[in-house]
Formats: structure tokens, C-alpha cells, sequence
């Protein structure tokens, strides 16, 4: 697959919303140049300071090319979720893109997506550009507070049945009326057929290990698993 090639843009700040305990949504209108050209899971490497770059998902569909959507975790701290925790509209915010290769690849097997935390945000451009695909999309958090897109994801679900989405709490309270527990034991428990199916890994480092040996364990080729790690 022939990756866009990167380049430096300017954008502005033009939104940014708490829409959990901890993850931020900015939203960046570009300005020069005015469009970029991604596939869907790649990132941007955002200029955040001198010496401070970081590496961010785009949330948004590569439809949308005058503006890109990142899903921002504030929970590590450091200078750019101290930037976050005071940004304003208009703000100008340079990055380098599109970069990476964790990409949709076409093929006629059934898609898996395994998330944890904002690990989502590759998987909703993924499935925003490619609505029709057989996919699951398993996602988990630890808390309730740490929910987001939730009502989007399963409205949109409703309206396209070839997506099923699966939530889990890994440290849900007894209010939790939903699913609990880490999201690769679900993957396991709910799938007899891995190995006929492109497993897509985006989250922490722990849960994408697992995935992956318990992948190989079970003989599910290395071609058809693809992963990112966030921290």
C-alpha cells in the first residue's frame, strides 16, 4: 500500500471539550497547507514545544481534509497535557503528517479492533471511512468516568449492522450494569474463528503483548495481525 507522503502544517485550535475524566477532543482547522491526505489510522507528530513532539491518532475520517480530530489523553501529564489544560480557540498548534503504518487493509476476512482507552481514536476513522466492512469493534476502560463516543459509536452501530461494538470496565463500580473485566478475555471468549479474521491492536502495552501471544498461541498468522502502541 502506497503511503501518503508527509508534511509540515499550520492549524489553529478551533474546539476543545472534556468528554471523560481524562481525555480531551481537539480539534484542529489547517492552514497551510489547507488539506491533508491520510489513510485511516495513521498519525501526526504534533510540534508541541521546542524539543516536545508528540505522536497522536487521527479521530477524524481522511473525508474530512480541512481539519483533524485527536482524542487526547491528559492522564500521563507533561507539557502537552499541560498545554491541553490551558488551550483556547485559536490557538496554533504546527505537526508533521501524515505518518505511520497502521492502516485498513482491504481484504474479504472479518475485521477485529481491540482498544484500550483513546487506542479508539484510530479505530473511529477506520470505521467512519469504511461503514460497510464485517467488523467488531471490542473497546476497553476502566471506569465509567473514562467513557466517551459511547452514544456515537452505538448509534452508529444501530444504523450499520455489519459493526458490533463490545465495551468492557476493567475496575467498574456496582453501578456498572455492563460488561467487566479486560477486553482481551472478551476478544477470546467471544470469537471461535481468529484465524480467519485481521486483528487491528491500538492501547497500552500490556494489553496489545497479550493479544499478540495469545494470537500466535492459536495460530493466527502474523500477516493478519497489525498493532500501535500508546504508552
Amino acid at each position: 500500500m502506497l503511503l501518503p507522503k508527509p508534511q509540515k502544517f499550520q492549524s489553529r485550535l478551533t474546539s476543545i471539550e472534556k468528554v471523560s475524566s481524562r481525555v480531551y477532543l481537539e480539534h484542529f482547522e489547517l492552514i497551510e497547507p489547507r488539506e491533508i491526505t491520510f489513510l485511516p489510522g495513521q498519525t501526526v507528530m504534533l510540534y508541541v514545544a521546542p524539543g516536545v513532539n508528540r505522536s497522536m491518532s487521527v479521530a477524524s475520517p481522511p473525508s474530512e481534509k480541512n481539519s483533524i480530530l485527536l482524542a487526547h489523553d491528559v492522564g500521563p501529564g507533561g507539557v502537552y497535557s499541560q498545554w491541553a489544560l490551558g488551550a483556547k480557540a485559536g490557538d496554533p498548534m504546527s505537526f508533521m503528517g501524515p505518518l505511520g503504518s497502521f492502516t485498513y487493509e482491504e481484504s474479504p476476512r472479518r475485521k477485529i479492533f481491540v482498544a484500550t482507552g483513546t487506542g479508539i481514536a484510530p479505530f473511529r476513522s477506520m470505521i467512519l471511512d469504511r461503514p460497510s466492512g464485517e467488523t467488531t469493534l471490542y473497546w476497553g476502560v476502566r471506569h465509567e468516568e473514562d467513557i466517551f463516543w459511547q452514544k456515537e459509536l452505538e448509534e452508529f452501530s444501530s444504523s450499520h449492522p455489519s459493526l458490533r461494538l463490545v465495551l468492557t470496565l476493567s475496575q467498574a463500580t456496582d453501578n456498572w450494569q455492563g460488561k467487566r473485566g479486560h477486553v482481551q478475555d472478551y476478544v477470546f471468549a467471544d470469537e471461535n474463528n481468529l484465524k480467519e479474521c485481521d486483528v487491528y491492536l491500538c492501547g497500552n502495552r500490556q494489553m496489545v503483548d497479550d493479544m499478540k501471544t495469545r494470537l500466535q498461541q492459536i495460530g493466527v498468522p502474523p500477516a493478519q495481525i497489525k498493532f500501535e502502541l500508546f504508552y
